[in-house]
């Protein structure tokens, strides 16, 4: 470990005027990082694991990634103490800078807002762990990949955004406080734009599935993937749901569903209250097998509610995949019956609806 100025410290880089990368990690004694000349070969500039005030880049006609992970742990900054936050960040020439990534870093509004306006080129922006973001607006004519995750202030983000094609969200899972996505609205967006809304898990509170609801209605024009890791045993969202009509998603994908057999029942219940999947992917254990198997054989005699998922299992046509495997194969109650064993050869299954007849945004509404 020694010690640098940052006068040295901008020195020493701007003489190499070949160096390809830079990455600042552990840093400790200066609060501004400077890079005031021309550095015509410089690709990627990297801001790791320490706090900073201000950036300064000048001229990187090659820079194509500029990241700042600040993943060191640090105290919960009031309002009133802002002075190790990232507030200054000036880019100068950087016309080829294609990915631009925050992580834990403590930028606010005003910095995010003065920022996107110089990423003329930009591709892929990440907002990652930033709590000081509540309410953002993102406009570029070229930003194609937005993550946004664990932002735990943020409530809302306006994307003015064109060419965008996939957008990742995965709210604050910290169950000490509610959990509730940010409100997304488009002034612009590609139509072949999809949203993936991950959820590493929902804790046993009513509300927080009503916010997931809510969230999904709506985003009912987009095309929207959501994965739930799982749902609290035995909570059931509001009485009554069998019969209420949910927003559709793309995709739903379920990655931990391995309970007691008598526990899918209301699971799955709460499951299609939040959301009607056109395609369901279902990471399944031992319990969660018997349970399909035991329903796809009972499934000539069901007298199923509509909208619920007894008439999904119905209607769908089902493949599955083998341990070990990487092809799907089709399964239906017919090859169960032959051989009921089949179901312990099998990880996933997923299940593929057909698309259901369209329903007025307005009944999906919880009154």
């Amino acid at each position: 470990m020694f010690t640098v100025s940052e006068s040295a410290l901008d020195s020493l880089i701007s003489c190499c005027s070949q160096i390809q990368k830079v990455s600042f990690q552990h840093c400790i004694g200066f609060n501004c990082i400077r890079v005031s000349k021309n550095l015509p070969n410089l690709l990627y500039l990297h801001i790791l694991k320490f706090p900073i005030i201000e950036v300064h880049i000048g001229d990187a006609p090659k820079l194509l990634s500029f990241e700042y992970v600040n993943k060191g742990d640090s105290k919960r900054l009031s309002r009133h103490d802002l002075d190790i936050c990232l507030r200054t960040l000036e880019i100068g020439t950087c016309y080829n800078l294609r990915r631009v990534e925050f992580v834990k870093a403590d930028i606010d509004d005003v910095v995010l807002f003065e920022l996107i306006p110089k990423l003329h080129f930009i591709k892929e922006l990440i907002l990652h762990y930033c709590k000081y973001l509540k309410k953002i607006k993102i406009s570029s004519s070229t930003l194609e990949v937005c993550s946004i995750e664990s932002c735990a202030c943020l409530v809302q983000a306006t994307f003015d955004v064109p060419k965008l094609l996939f957008l990742v969200v995965k709210p604050m899972q910290d169950f000490a406080e509610r959990i509730r996505l940010p409100c997304l609205s488009f002034e612009s967006a590609s139509s072949q734009c999809r949203i993936s809304i991950k959820y590493g898990g929902i804790p046993s509170d009513p509300e927080h599935i009503i916010d997931l609801r809510r969230s999904l209605v709506e985003l009912n024009d987009q095309v929207v993937d959501l994965t739930l890791d799982s749902i609290s045993k035995g909570l059931r969202a509001t009485s009554g749901v069998d019969h209420f009509p949910s927003t559709e998603v793309e995709n739903l994908t379920l990655t931990y569903c391995d309970w007691s057999i008598t526990t899918y029942s209301s699971y799955l219940n709460d499951v299609f209250w939040i959301c009607w999947p056109k395609n369901l992917t279902v990471h399944c254990g031992n319990k969660f097998r018997k349970f399909v198997c035991q329903h796809l054989l009972k499934k000539c005699w069901w007298r199923p509610f509509k909208y619920s998922w007894k008439e999904y299992f119905i209607n769908a046509h089902i493949d599955c995949m083998k341990r070990g495997g990487d092809d799907w194969m089709t399964l239906d109650w017919k090859m169960l019956a032959a051989n009921p064993h089949i179901i312990e050869e099998i990880c996933m299954i997923h299940f593929k609806h057909t698309q259901r007849k369209e329903i007025k945004k307005k009944s999906y509404i919880l009154r």
